[in-house]
């Protein structure tokens, strides 16, 4: 017979063979395949899925089914009582196993658990002829695969973001409980018509114990699973912010991040972490937030905290300040054009000139002693304060580097030393520590007759006697040069330039170019006011050889700031390009400088025609906002 409910007490056993049948207590269905105790005492305890199931049902008004999972379906349904409309997935549980019936009352368990506004909320559970009645929260809008789905034109930044942050508090909630979510994706992120974000479908969500902070079974969908996850290593609330950054990828390119001919191709490539830069009218924080969340290793990947405190207020912010510059300029079109059709009229309200904001990092000096000792000079108000880096007294220091993040010094034995912040591995050691006060030996370094040192905004590079170049540290904006956004706590290779002998090398805050022995460039990095002379302004994460639009083909040098690259051919003349603003560069033209005939930015290297012209340049160098030659 059919049972009314999932321990299928109505439907007793007659147990044949049975020598005393009278004395035998009944059997039901259920205790076949069940045990009931361990069955009641779960049910009790997870969501308190009642028994009165039948009777609870009447009091819905069943309306159409909204979707069909892997253990049952979404009904929409209208509770009498307030009009209010509500989902119910229905499971039937006899027809799952053991393992997927665990799979769908752990999902009782995680939604009574959650309480967030940004998180389906849960009513009620209760069981009606063995199939399971899960009450929750109803959003009106649908879900996020199906909106993308639909659009043919990018969303915009903002309105990504409006999305994304709320999809982070929700999962920063849940990590703040110990739950692994397992399954984000965009078809479980629910949306309601007033641009309210639900996360749901929790069934495959973990509570993490505090003893073992980790989870080891590979679940989940698998375009949006961690590399962790595929090749079967211990993973923890990492793995959600890995599928978080697809769902922000996904969002902005309107197609999945990792996409495979099959499931080996798809899980190859995440392994890898490669993925194709995202393309579009989005700023470098955005896409260096998508990098962050993709980052191959979990260490180098932010906290569900750390992105929704410190990474998307500065977006936000960003965003804002954008818009405010639109509206000036909007302005600024319509007083113009007012000018023009009436041009005796007089403005009472001037409008202020648009200053843009300078973010640019400050770069610290650094030199060559005439002794090995280096000092940390620091200035407050009226006083100064020198104090000695605690380095070996025996060392012969040869050349120093510094950022506005850390230090790396290089001595007479070709080892280097590397100190301060450390959180991106740009120190080199193996190991991320938020902050080195005293210079150690970078070992990995030894013996690789490192002879060339730079450091940028949280990475370094080094260069060998044999040319080769290794980099380690933030990887977000492609510095590293490994063909990915990849960061690396170690110097690692870069196989693209193996075939290349390095003559001179240099790096700006957030971007590295390198002359070989035949005065070919090579620039990889942060591709921002065109600083990497490839005519575009989009990053990169591998050298590419820069056309040098000159007869004069044979560079020697190269020098960078923060914004900017400078080259120097053999005979003495100059070309930059980059940011150009209060002609730092030198690239204005001056003969019509009161004109205002000034250069913001060069996309390709451009000759200084007012330095070229009368004198032969043997060095130079480059300062945050000027630049100075001899």
């Amino acid at each position: 017979g059919i049972s009314s409910n999932l321990q299928g007490s109505d439907i007793q056993v007659v147990q044949k063979g049975s020598s005393n049948s009278k004395d035998t207590a009944p059997l039901s269905v259920g205790g076949m395949y069940f045990n009931l105790e361990r069955l009641e005492s779960s049910l009790k305890k997870t969501g308190k899925v009642s028994k009165d199931g039948k009777q609870k049902l009447k009091g819905f008004e069943k309306i159409r089914l909204v979707g069909k999972g892997a253990f049952g379906n979404a009904i929409l349904y209208q509770r009498q009582i307030d009009g209010l409309f509500v989902i119910i997935k229905e499971i039937n549980m006899l027809e799952l196993s053991a393992s997927d019936r665990a799979l769908a009352l752990n999902e009782v368990k995680v939604l009574a658990k959650m309480d967030h506004p940004n998180i389906v909320a849960y009513f009620d559970s209760f069981e009606v002829d063995g199939v399971l009645m899960i009450e929750m929260e109803y959003a009106d809008g649908g879900n996020l695969a199906d909106d993308l789905e639909k659009r043919t034109i990018r969303m915009k930044e903002q309105e990504v973001l409006d999305i994304f942050c709320q999809m982070v508090s929700a999962i920063r909630h849940m990590h703040s409980h110990n739950v692994l979510h397992r399954d984000l994706k965009t078809a479980n992120i629910f949306l309601t018509k007033e641009g309210i974000v639900k996360v749901g479908d929790f069934g495959i969500s973990k509570v993490l114990s505090t003893h073992h902070g980790g989870a080891m079974t590979v679940l989940g969908t698998p375009y949006y699973i961690s590399p962790e996850m595929c090749e079967g290593k211990i993973y923890d609330e990492k793995s959600d912010i890995w599928a978080l950054g697809c769902i922000l990828y996904e969002m902005a390119c309107l197609h999945k991040t990792f996409e495979g001919a099959n499931l080996p191709a798809l899980v190859n490539k995440i392994v890898r972490g490669q993925f194709a830069p995202i393309k579009g009218d989005y700023s470098p924080l955005f896409k260096q937030l998508v990098r962050d969340l993709l980052q191959r290793d979990p260490d180098f990947r932010p906290t569900a905290s750390h992105v929704m405190l410190v990474r998307l207020p500065e977006l936000v912010a960003f965003n804002e300040s954008l818009r405010v510059q639109e509206e000036e300029e909007d302005r600024d079109a319509f007083i113009i054009q007012e000018l023009d059709r009436n041009p005796d009229s007089i403005l009472e309200s001037a409008t202020s000139n648009p200053g843009a904001v300078n973010n640019s990092p400050q770069k610290q000096k650094s030199g060559r002693p005439a002794r090995s000792v280096l000092y940390d000079l620091k200035g407050h108000e009226s006083g100064l304060r020198l104090t000695p880096i605690q380095l070996p007294t025996s060392i012969r220091i040869i050349e120093v580097s510094s950022s506005g993040t850390h230090f790396i010094a290089l001595t007479s034995e070709f080892l280097v030393y590397s100190w301060g912040l450390g959180s991106k591995g740009q120190l080199g050691h193996g190991t991320l520590t938020e902050y080195q006060d005293k210079p150690l030996v970078v070992d990995s370094l030894k013996a690789k007759s490192i002879t060339k040192i730079c450091a940028g905004e949280g990475f370094s590079v080094f260069a060998s006697d044999n040319g080769i170049i290794m980099t380690c540290g933030d990887g977000s904006f492609g510095c590293l040069g490994h063909g990915d956004w990849n960061s690396s706590g170690t110097p690692k290779l870069i196989e693209a330039l193996l075939s290349v002998d390095v003559s001179a090398i240099s790096c700006g805050s957030e971007h590295v170019v390198m002359v070989d022995s035949r005065g070919e460039v090579y620039s990889w990095g942060r591709g921002l006011y065109g600083r990497l002379g490839q005519g575009h302004e989009e990053d990169s994460c591998s050298p590419k050889k820069m056309s040098l639009n000159t007869d004069e083909m044979y560079i020697v040098n190269v020098k960078c700031n923060g914004n900017g690259t400078m080259l120097l051919c053999d005979k003495g003349t100059l070309y930059a390009c980059g940011e150009n603003r209060y002609n730092r560069l030198g690239l204005d033209d001056q003969s019509f400088y009161m004109f205002g005939n000034h250069v913001d930015k060069v996309l390709v290297p451009t000759k200084l025609s007012s330095v070229s012209k009368k004198y032969k340049i043997v060095d130079y160098d480059l300062g945050m906002g000027h630049t100075g030659e001899a």
